[in-house]
């Protein structure tokens, strides 16, 4: 697995600033995280994002960009797929799906660390390569998706980053940490957890699931 990649689209990930729903999941000093649900084929008034954006898509779609200063860029995303979206100035959005799209935004609001520390060998990708696989990377974040099978024995691996997850489908685990102690926990698909803290655990996941990960630097 590569280590060090940076994703760059050829074309630019956007969502609607005037839309449906919009719902503010979390806000603090480093992220704003949005879920935002769009009509299939919405139409968005000319606007501007002025930070750099991680974006989940929780339905396939496709969209085009229409700058005021640049050509239309043009995109279309699966189901569960997370994309980098740099900041871009004056344009509209024009949606095209089948059914309304529900979009997890991750505005990041701190920028890259100059110094930004290195993965532990208890990484995830590292210490449990079966489950956790690699999506992009640049010098604001890391992202990663995680799937388990119903049962599965989730080896010891730590998080030591802020993250953001967001269940692709429902998950149910059993997590022990390193003194022991017991945690469940459950999600429903489409839900967003934030977590800064530290935690070094080893895990049973009690059913399949899939989640992705979006970790600071």
């Amino acid at each position: 697995m590569k280590r060090l990649i940076v994703f760059a689209l050829p074309f630019l990930v956007c969502a609607a600033a005037a839309v449906a729903q919009t719902n503010v999941v979390l806000e603090n000093d480093q992220v704003r995280i949005l879920k935002v649900t769009v009509p299939a084929d919405h139409t968005t008034g000319i606007h501007e994002h002025k930070t750099n954006r991680v974006m989940v898509y929780l339905n396939k779609g496709g969209q085009s960009v229409i700058r005021q200063d640049g050509p239309t860029m043009v995109q279309e995303w699966k189901a569960g797929q997370p994309l980098w979206s740099p900041a871009i100035g004056m344009h509209r959005v024009e949606l095209s799906a089948t059914e309304p799209i529900t979009i997890v935004e991750i505005e990041l609001k701190q920028p890259a660390p100059s110094t930004p520390a290195a993965m532990s060998p208890l990484h995830p990708l590292n210490a449990d390569p079966k489950h956790n696989k690699f999506e992009f990377e640049n010098d604001q974040v890391r992202v990663y998706r995680t799937t388990y099978e119903a049962g599965a024995d989730i080896p010891i691996h730590e998080h030591l980053n802020p993250r953001i997850s967001t269940y692709i489908t429902a998950s149910e685990t059993n997590d022990i940490d390193d003194a022991g102690k017991l945690t469940h926990n459950a999600h429903e698909a489409g839900d967003v957890s934030w977590s800064v803290r530290k935690v070094r655990h080893h895990a049973n996941a009690l059913r399949a699931s899939e989640t992705v990960v979006v970790e600071l630097k």
